[in-house]
Parts: C-alpha cells; structure tokens; sequence
C-alpha cells in the first residue's frame, strides 16, 4: 500500500477469494485460528475494539473446542451492532453464532433461546417479517425449557418496537393465549417483566371488546412498576397503558400520563421512550385543540425517527405527517399517502395496507370519488369483523354513492348492539361515519342513540389511531346529529364552535362540510334570517369546495342552492 512498507492489499477482491479458496479447509482453520490468537493479544481486556475481526476468525476456526468463544465473540459482536443501530449487521453475527451452536446441555439450550430472543428483536427493528418465525422459535425453546422468564420475554418480541401491538388486521386470539400462559408462568410476585407482560396484553386486547380488562390489566401494570421505584420500567408501563387506553374518553389521563412518560424518558435518556412520548402526545393534543402543540410534538416524532433509525418509527412519523396533510386538503395529500404506503410496506408493517386504506378513504370522501373504494370497503367489513369502522365507512361510501338501500342494510347490522361498541383507537372513526348517513338518511332512532354517545365529546377533535386521520371537531358530528332530531339551538351551537374549531386548525375539507351542515340545517329551521344566513354559508362553503376539489360537496351546496332560491 502507497506509504507503507508492510502492508498489502488486493488489486481485486477476485485475486483475494481465489487465493483464499485454493487453501485446504484445515489450513484455513489453522490460520483463522492464529489470526484471532493475534486479535485476542493485541487487544487484551478490550476485545470490543475489534470484535468484529474476532468473531469472523473464531466462527471460521471450525474447531468445536472453539466454538464456545465463537459463539461469544459473534454475540458480543451483535450486541455492540445493535447498540450502534446497525440492525442487520447485529442479525448477521446472531445468525452465524446460531448456525454453530449445538445444543448438548441445557445451557446450551438456554443460549441458543437467548440468541433467537436477540435475533428476533433486531430483524423487527430492522423491519423484517422474518422476526415473527425467529420468535416463535424461541417460544417453542422456552416451552421446551419451562422458563417462565424466557417464555415472557418471547411473548413481549411479539409486539412492534415500544410495545405497539403486533397486527392490527387480526384478534389474534393464540396470541392472547400466550400471554396470559407468561403471565401464569411469572407468578404474582411484582416484576418489571410481568408489568410488561401485562401491559402488553392489554394493548393486545385493543380490537377486542374487553374495555374494563385493557383498562384494568394496564393499571396493574403501571402500579407494579409504581411500587418497584425503576424509572425505564414505569416509562414502559406509561407507554403500554396509553396504547390500551387510547379512546376520546380518557383524553384528560393521556395529556397527564405523556407529561410524565416525557419526564422519565428525558430522566433516563432514552430517545426511544421519547418518541413514544412524543407520538402519543402529538394525537393527544391534536384532540383537545391544540393544534400548535400538536404539530410541535410531531416534528419531535420526526426528529427522533431520525436518531433511532428504524423502519417502524420512520414509517409511523411519516403517517402523521400524511395525516395534517389530508386533514387541511393539501395538493399533495395523496402522493404524501401513496408515499407513507410505500414505506410502510418497505418496512414490513403487516397492516400498512389498511393504514393506506384509512388514510385514502378520507381523502376520496373529501374529493366525492368513494365509488373507487366500495368493493374494497366491502371486502373489509366481511374480513375484519372485530373493526365495526370498516362497515360504517362502507354505509358511508353507499350514501355518498346514493346506494341508499344497501347503506340502511349497513346501518341495521351494526344496530343489532344498539350501536354499543366499547371505544377503543378505531371507535372514532365507527362513529363520525354513522353520524354522517343517519343524518343524512334522517334515521332519527339511531341519530338520538349516536348524539346522547357524541355530546359528551363535542369539544374535541375526532383522531383515528393516534395519528393516522382527523376529521376535525367533533362538533360538526353532533352538529349534524343535533339537526336530524330537530334540536336547533344544539345543532347551531354545535355548528358554531365546530366551525371555530376547523377554522383554527386549518381543516379546510371540514370547514367545508361545516358550513354545508348548518345551511342545511338553517334551511330545515326555516326561522326569520335563517335564509340569509344559509346563503352566506352556501356561497363561502361552495367556493372553498371548488378549490379543494370537493365533487361531492359541490353537487350538496347546489341542491341546497336550489332550496333558498
């Protein structure tokens, strides 16, 4: 090499390999052997500078008196991969230490579970499907151990980083099971591992009906990791609690719990506990109004996306992003959805379809163009049953298509309960849809059940799933609801502060439909100087629905046109 009279280097690497190839198996052994004698002199009690280089040599060494160092270096070398976020590197030394290891003792048992386990967990960070297979192989090792620690710490690499539950597509009811085996498994005895263990069950059970058990399992948590006084466990108990209970009921016990999940993540210097923090209180604010807040805290989920280098978080900040975008009718909403996709699927997000999905379906009904997704939405509704949004948005697809009969067919399906769906992440979005077709299909019986469910709410803002799709104030929904019973002096009220709320956040499409909403209402009233006012909101809603491209809102505003005139 120029500048130096002891070292070589190849001209070509095939030079390299042929030379290396033309080595007997027992001489390339012998010399791997020598050179990681060498790596382990030079570095002496500081193998990590080079460990790396140690791992190769001894992986290559192939002698089973060996292997043992082996396997040590190449997890070391994988764990230092990992601790630098170089994720698939990390998953390389695992595998190879993997591809070595023999079992002949339980010990040798417990490693190779132990290097699933860290296997597992860099291919998720990583964003590879592949994570699901390599934890399932570890369950089964910690079965075939009986190690209730082990089994725990299996079931909890099943999730998505930060405790995220594992598919949203699915009631994955095996997977409840095996939660609750690991729970057994641990005892009563407090834990940080059965906090998590019960943290994440609750978060599992979110597209379930067992609001009561979410809320009290990730309570229990919490008050676990409370007693044990660690501040990295009670932040991951935080995180978990305000996945499980995550509904516009609980708005005020989330703002409370991020303040301090941000407080302990800052106290423990964790930028991945910072995020979550971040994340929950970007949709959190947004909820309750504060549009500035909101927008803070997600640049700060972008930030740290940055720093944490991982697919899922990456992914997940662009959703935000994508979701201001559709709610305040930006030209590029739909290449910002169209990307947000793409990058989902890259990351290997096994519901980023129905994240798309969500997403979409917002910004066609925006633009009148739901006829598109009526095949799609239907198919959704028969396939995820545990999801009731899929069907109401459907009802809402066939009203805006004017399929009036098969939109009522929707609605009395999801009577049958009385429209009594326990509020969990998606209920929002159940509930904005139907609130939109009785209103519009004057069914006064399920507007009265849907208002007395809504009031209560009225001042928030609809989020969908932390931040995936806001519709903007709920009060337009009561608005509307308030309308079809004949309410007026709540229907104007409604209308009133939805139209400030929507205003105030930059929510162009639902000031539209805000201003629509209570024409039409002013009309039906009919009382002195209701005429003069619907016009005004005609003409100021029908031109901004021109400039977003609102199709549908353009043909509503001139029927209502035709009415005042």
């Amino acid at each position: 090499m120029p500048g130096s009279a002891d070292q070589f280097s190849f001209s070509h690497a095939l030079i390299r390999t042929t030379l290396y190839e033309e080595l007997s198996a027992a001489r390339r052994a012998r010399l791997h052997r020598k050179v990681g004698e060498a790596l382990e002199e030079l570095t002496g009690s500081a193998p990590e500078t080079r460990i790396d280089e140690l791992a190769h040599h001894w992986l290559s060494a192939t002698q089973v008196a060996d292997m043992a160092k082996a396997i040590r270096y190449a997890r070391q070398a994988g764990d230092r991969a990992q601790q630098n976020l170089a994720f698939e590197e990390a998953a390389a030394h695992y595998e190879r230490a993997l591809s070595v290891l023999a079992p002949h003792d339980r010990a040798g048992e417990e490693l190779r579970c132990d290097l699933l386990l860290a296997l597992g967990d860099v291919q998720r960070r990583a964003g590879s499907a592949n994570y699901r297979d390599t934890v399932a192989k570890a369950v089964a090792a910690a079965r075939a151990l009986g190690d209730g620690e082990r089994l725990a710490r299996a079931a909890l690499a099943s999730s998505r980083p930060g405790g995220i539950n594992s598919n949203a597509n699915v009631v994955d009811e095996e997977l409840h099971a095996l939660y609750e085996e690991a729970s057994a498994a641990l005892g009563e005895a407090d834990s940080l591992l059965r906090a998590r263990v019960l943290g994440q069950l609750a978060v599992e059970l979110a597209y379930t009906p067992d609001r009561d058990r979410r809320n009290a399992l990730s309570r229990e948590a919490v008050t676990i990791a409370r007693r044990l006084g660690d501040p990295t466990g009670l932040a991951q108990a935080l995180n978990l609690r305000l996945h499980a209970i995550n509904d516009p009921f609980t708005l005020a016990e989330r703002l409370d719990l991020t303040a301090e999940l941000a407080a302990l993540a800052a106290q423990v210097g964790s930028s991945e506990l910072a995020w979550h923090a971040a994340y929950h209180r970007a949709g959190a604010l947004l909820e309750s109004g504060d549009i500035a807040g909101a927008e803070q805290s997600l640049a700060e989920v972008e930030r740290l996306a940055g720093e944490l280098r991982q697919p899922f978080y990456m992914y997940t900040a662009r959703q935000g992003r994508t979701m201001f975008a559709v709610m305040r009718g930006a030209p590029d909403a739909e290449a910002e959805a169209f990307a947000t996709f793409e990058l989902g699927m890259a990351a290997g997000q096994p519901d980023a379809a129905e994240g798309f999905g969500a997403q979409i379906y917002v910004l066609r009904h925006y633009q009148g163009r739901l006829a598109e997704l009526i095949d799609v939405l239907r198919a959704n509704a028969e396939a995820q049953p545990h999801h009731p949004a899929w069907r109401a948005v459907l009802a809402r697809a066939c009203c805006d298509t004017d399929q009036v009969a098969e939109a009522r067919a929707q609605i009395d399906i999801l009577r049958v309960n009385g429209f009594d769906d326990p509020p969990n992440c998606t209920w929002t979005g159940t509930m904005v849809a139907l609130s939109e077709v009785v209103s519009d299909l004057q069914d006064r019986a399920a507007a009265a059940v849907l208002y007395e469910r809504l009031r209560p709410i009225a001042g928030q803002v609809e989020v969908f799933i932390v931040i995936i799709n806001s519709q903007g104030s709920y009060g337009l929904f009561c608005g509307m609801l308030a309308a079809c019973l004949g309410r007026w002096d709540d229907a104007e009220r409604h209308f009133t502060d939805a139209l400030a709320m929507n205003e105030r956040l930059g929510a162009r499409p639902s000031i539209v439909r805000t201003r629509r909403a209570w024409a039409s209402m002013l009309l039906d009233r009919g009382a002195a100087g209701d005429a003069p006012r619907a016009r005004e909101f005609i003409a100021a809603g029908h031109a901004e629905a021109e400039q977003l491209g609102m199709a549908r809102e353009i043909v509503r505003f001139e029927r209502l046109r035709e009415r005042v005139a």
